[in-house]
């Protein structure tokens, strides 16, 4: 969704070459959102799955050392999507997000293709739903309410 956003705003460039007012205020709150869900899954997986998952099984390294390249092309693109400002160049702008974006998303989606191929299958072998609801639960306990319902759609 964010790559078609970033797209949309770079073909509309033909006919208003700079970005808009509302065009930057809506990608800077709808990244952010996105910012904050990465962070705190990271932070989740770290600091609660891995540690539960390590007392059943060996949990596969890989799939926590992923997170620090991630979060430094996460930062990178963030840094970016913060540095817009109403009056930029949109080809300019929006071309250097895309090329970042684009290699942000495939390091993702190769590690959230790792943790259901991997991860998932050896979660659902070592837990119960019950033993893995409590694994929930303290995440849950500090996670933001907008947050709780992101969870259980893309978690």
């Amino acid at each position: 969704m964010l790559q078609s956003c970033f797209e949309a705003i770079k073909f509309r460039a033909k006919n208003t070459p700079q970005l808009i007012d509302w065009e930057v205020k809506s990608l800077q709150g709808v990244f952010h959102g996105h910012y904050e869900f990465v962070h705190m899954h990271h932070t989740n997986e770290d600091n609660i799955v891995a540690p539960a998952f390590a007392k059943r099984f060996k949990y596969p390294d890989k799939l926590t050392d992923d997170h620090d390249g991630i979060v430094k092309q996460l930062e990178g693109l963030n840094d970016q999507v913060k540095a817009l400002k109403p009056g930029d160049d949109t080809d300019a702008s929006m071309t250097s997000i895309l090329v970042a974006f684009e290699t942000y998303n495939e390091s993702m989606r190769d590690h959230m293709k790792e943790a259901e191929d991997f991860g998932l299958p050896l979660m659902r072998a070592y837990f119960d739903p019950p033993s893995y609801a409590s694994i929930i639960q303290e995440i849950l306990k500090t996670a933001p309410k907008v947050s709780c319902t992101l969870f259980f759609v893309y978690d």
